[in-house]
């Protein structure tokens, strides 16, 4: 049996979800889809448009209390109106957990998740509320970043959401909601001869390089890391150099880590031991993927000292 799709549309209060919902639905992305049934889990200041959801045979229900966001009231809810679709526009400060590890019953299942940014309070937001927004953009398909103007950080932000959903699209709005189109500017030169990426760079090069990997494809590189056995690939011939990478906070660390060949055996090392490598870049796509990721093939390899700082980031 097909399963029924569940639309989340998360994000804090006035962060536009409302605006987003009706926005797909005018652009007609759901026409012919049948009945859809929306969840709203706060009531913010904008109201919906009565028409528009008449037109698109939306029914709105309201769960305003965690709590009360179980499999068994979303169920007696779909079995009230036995909707085609389910769109939940998710309370922002609530558990990501509450909705993404539920049991979903009369075989409705999670088919995508749209997160709404307010970029006028994004800076204060993200300082105090790191780890929610950690939590939403790691589930994130989609995050759409409304109210932007020009001399906001469009890179940073753009990082930061890749970093942890690398998969994830993300979209910038103009305060009229015109989109920009947005190219990320690289602080290092993709025509040299050799790029040698600074330490504090590592990040930026890191999330460039793995949605990219074919504008890297032949490219020779100098990056610094700590070094690892390459445990499930050959380690007679490849070891791993990474960087650790904290986006919010201590308890978000991750290793941002490469496989490297070696020509002929691997350098004697002692696991956490730092280097300076330059390789060839080139991508391998195992059978499967959509995508191929990339494989460091060493030039020269040297130990050297600890980088400063220890920790990455994407600004």
């Amino acid at each position: 049996m097909r399963k029924k799709p569940v639309f989340i549309f998360n994000g804090l209060l006035e962060s536009g979800k409302t605006s987003l919902i009706e926005e797909v639905l005018e652009a007609g992305m759901f026409e012919g889809i049948g009945t859809i049934l929306l969840i709203c889990c706060e009531k913010g200041p904008k109201k919906y448009n009565e028409q528009l959801m008449e037109d698109n045979y939306v029914e709105i229900e309201y769960i305003l209390k965690e709590a009360e966001f179980t499999a068994d009231k979303v169920s007696e809810l779909y079995k009230k109106h036995r909707p085609d679709a389910v769109f939940v526009e998710y309370n922002g400060m609530w558990k990501c957990e509450t909705i993404y590890n539920m049991q979903w019953k009369d075989n409705l299942a999670i088919a995508q998740t749209l997160i709404a940014v307010n970029c006028m309070t994004y800076d204060v937001y993200f300082k105090n509320m790191k780890m929610i927004f950690s939590e939403q953009f790691k589930r994130a398909d989609t995050v759409i970043f409304n109210r932007c103007t020009e001399n906001m950080n469009q890179a940073s932000m753009r990082r930061i959401v890749k970093s942890l959903s690398l998969g994830a699209e993300v979209v910038f709005k103009k305060p009229d909601g015109e989109m920009y189109d947005t190219m990320d500017q690289l602080p290092f030169d993709l025509d040299a001869g050799l790029i040698d990426i600074d330490n504090m760079d590592f990040g930026i090069w890191y999330l460039d390089l793995m949605e990219n990997t074919e504008r890297y494809e032949g490219k020779e590189v100098k990056i610094r890391g700590y070094l690892q056995k390459a445990a499930r690939n050959n380690p007679d011939r490849c070891f791993v150099i990474g960087r650790k990478a904290m986006t919010c906070c201590e308890n978000d660390v991750q290793t941002l880590g490469l496989v490297c060949v070696c020509q002929d055996k691997t350098p004697e090392f002692t696991e956490g031991q730092w280097a300076e490598v330059t390789a060839q870049v080139h991508g391998h796509q195992p059978k499967g993927e959509d995508r191929p990721f990339p494989l460091l093939y060493v030039d020269e390899f040297k130990i050297t000292d600890d980088a400063d700082p220890s920790y990455v980031t994407f600004n």
